[in-house]
């Protein structure tokens, strides 16, 4: 189904300057147009646009047969249910990429070596070959 969205804001902001209700220029050089009381502005904003269903990610799901271990890790991780097809990234707890290099060599279980990655959180998600994340796990470096 497709809903319209509108959106209406309004700013109604005192003290701006020094303006008389004349028109004269203030200090900025700005020039008052008479019609608003001195020292004050109103700005409108208004914004429409059409969701066509769902604002959720569709590609997004949490596969069973993937498992992470041992968690925490210290020098490498074993992740389990993989496919050569699938691409393992590693992402720090505030979004950014720590590892991408992750090759996955063979069907079903593979290490990686995390000696790179400082201790800390980090959020290990697995995809297919089509993009679409296959599982997301928490992982803790010691």
């Amino acid at each position: 189904a497709t809903t319209d969205v509108c959106i209406g804001l309004v700013f109604n902001i005192g003290h701006l300057s020094s303006v008389d209700s004349v028109g004269a220029v203030d200090s900025a050089g700005r020039v008052s147009s008479g019609a608003m009381p001195p020292n004050r502005a109103v700005i409108s904003y208004y914004y429409s646009f059409k969701n066509n269903g769902s604002l959720a990610v569709n590609n997004l799901s949490n596969d069973p047969s993937v498992k992470l271990y041992p968690n925490p890790a210290t020098n490498a991780v074993t992740i389990s249910g993989l496919s050569t097809t699938d691409h393992v990234k590693v992402y720090d707890i505030m979004g950014r990429k720590a590892a991408d290099n992750w090759n996955i060599t063979q069907n079903g279980s593979n290490t990686f070596n995390t000696t790179a990655l400082p201790s800390g959180a980090y959020i290990v998600i697995v995809t297919d070959k089509d993009g679409n994340i296959r599982s997301r796990k928490q992982l803790q470096k010691l």
